[in-house]
Order: C-alpha cells, then structure tokens, then sequence
C-alpha cells in the first residue's frame, strides 16, 4: 500500500501548482533527466549565466 505524506513548503510565487504538482510526480531518476534541459533553457533565454546557474544547482545540493 502506498502511503502519501504531505508537507507544508514556500514556493516562490513565479512556479505555478499546476507544475509544481507535476515535478513532484517525477521520479528521481526523471528529474536527474530533466536537469540538463532545463539549465539549457535558462542559459538560452539569456536571463542567466552558467555560473549563476551552478551557483544555484550548489546551493540546492546542500
């Protein structure tokens, strides 16, 4: 039987429930497939540097 747990998390206002409903449905082996895409699409639109993106990815990892 699977059990779900709910908890309680700020999510900044620019991330949708929608999406972040479906991140959460990933697994982990997904999201680890997701993650260079979606640093290329932030690179790509130019609003963010690689650094600024490693700098992000480090701080998370913690």
């Amino acid at each position: 039987m699977k059990k779900t747990i709910k908890i309680d998390i700020e999510v900044p206002d620019f991330l949708d429930e929608e999406l972040v409903t479906l991140l959460s449905m990933l697994t982990l082996e997904e999201l680890a497939a997701l993650k260079p895409f979606l640093k290329g699409m932030l690179f790509g639109c130019g609003r963010y540097t690689l650094e600024e993106i490693n700098v992000l990815e480090a701080r998370f990892r913690n």
